[in-house]
């Protein structure tokens, strides 16, 4: 299996007008293979809208992208991410559940998650 290195991947979402609007942001916690796909173990996803937590929760990998799972913060029905490469530029979906809307954001870096490197804090 290639190596993989915990990361931390920062999207802002995409405004209809297609600028970036910083007042709302997905973080993904997980590991990441050389090539920018995801690992499928373990993931967990932090929505922020306002600097306020829209939701908290893990990602469940689907044949799809990931399942948004239920989290203590949660108030949104349960999601789906749309995910193909983690590099920034590329797009993240958020889909509401049963056809609802989607909400697109931009990945504008990925960092290595220092709390979760060897050595770190975590």
């Amino acid at each position: 299996m290639a190596s993989t290195r915990p990361v931390v991947v920062r999207a802002v979402l995409i405004g209809s007008d297609r600028t970036a609007d910083e007042s709302e942001i997905l973080e993904l916690h997980g590991c990441l293979a050389a090539d920018g796909r995801p690992d499928p173990g373990p993931w967990r996803m932090s929505h922020r809208r306002a600097g306020s937590v829209v939701c908290d929760a893990s990602l469940d990998p689907t044949a799809e992208g990931w399942a948004v799972g239920a989290g203590e913060d949660c108030d949104a029905p349960l999601r789906h991410l749309a995910v193909h490469a983690l590099r920034p530029g590329e797009y993240l979906t958020l889909h509401a559940e049963r056809g609802g809307d989607a909400r697109i954001f931009r990945i504008v870096n990925v960092t290595t998650d220092e709390t979760e490197a060897p050595g770190g804090a975590g």
